[in-house]
């Protein structure tokens, strides 16, 4: 069975191999999408037709499925909200500050525990977090958890100037918006709770709110990060290409969720389903 992405060739179909879609017999087959009159065929993703030939001369039209659907979706805001040679992408062009976001979420009145500081870590060689070879795994209490959420998502830095006072954070983010937020799952931990919960990180006070509870582990030896954005605080700035950046910013949050899992003798891996088991007491199931 092969495979070709189709369209209309001058308002008609046809094959760009053979002249006509049943001339393919199985063959690869490339359509394309041309104005009337012109010479040149025009290609563009967001006209594209995916399609299957069978070796019977059978045509499939993928059109309407919800893959295709979405693939369209997906090219078609790539096309608007590019930079291009000779502009930038469309934006409002200025930053309402009466409208700015708040850049910490908070859950007034749910129980939360404070997370301890490092105070003189040893900290590994930053070769050895390439090596492959991990180092001996410590175990999940309060310390390595405030160590492990400090070198990942906590905050580095306050600058300020008259006026006005921010944050910086372990992890970088586009213009400074921080619009990742991280959610932890986790077993009953001494110091923290004798039961399991859901936990949201909050950067600004390095402490877990609690959100839900359960009385069984969740993740046997382990524990699950979810990590979640809030569109807005890059739309206020970036307009329409805020998911471009919310994208963007979960690519750093995990990979310094690596680096810091790596001090501890942990591993994060990305979790597609809460289905798999946690095997070992060093692994971190991370997922979005």
């Amino acid at each position: 069975m092969q495979l070709s992405w189709s369209g209309v060739v001058e308002g008609r179909r046809g094959c760009e191999s053979s002249g006509a879609c049943g001339g393919c017999k199985g063959g690869n087959c490339i359509w394309r999408v041309a104005e009337r009159g012109s010479e040149t065929p025009a290609l563009s993703f967001a006209d594209l037709r995916l399609c299957f030939h069978d070796s019977k001369g059978n045509t499939f039209d993928m059109t309407t499925s919800p893959r295709d659907a979405a693939l369209k979706k997906t090219f078609a805001y790539h096309e608007e909200t590019k930079h291009h040679l000779e502009r930038y992408a469309r934006s409002l062009g200025y930053l309402d500050w009466a409208d700015q976001p708040n850049p910490f979420r908070e859950f007034p009145g749910a129980p939360r525990v404070e997370l301890p500081l490092a105070q003189k870590e040893e900290s590994p060689p930053f070769a050895e977090l390439f090596s492959g070879q991990p180092r001996t795994a410590q175990a999940l209490t309060r310390r390595t958890l405030g160590l492990f959420f400090e070198l990942s998502l906590a905050l580095s830095a306050w600058k300020e100037t008259p006026g006005a006072r921010w944050a910086l954070r372990i992890n970088p983010s586009s213009g400074n918006l921080h619009p990742t937020e991280g959610y932890a799952l986790l077993p009953p931990v001494e110091g923290i709770a004798a039961h399991g919960g859901a936990y949201h990180y909050l950067s600004r006070d390095h402490a877990l709110e609690l959100r839900c509870r359960w009385e069984d582990a969740v993740a046997p030896g382990g524990f699950y990060l979810a990590l979640t954005s809030i569109p807005w605080r890059e739309a206020w700035k970036y307009g329409e290409r805020a998911f471009r950046y919310c994208q963007h910013d979960l690519g750093h949050a995990l990979a310094a969720v690596s680096f810091s899992a790596a001090t501890l003798g942990w591993k994060a891996r990305l979790q597609t389903s809460l289905a798999s088991p946690i095997s070992s007491a060093k692994d971190i199931r991370s997922g979005l």
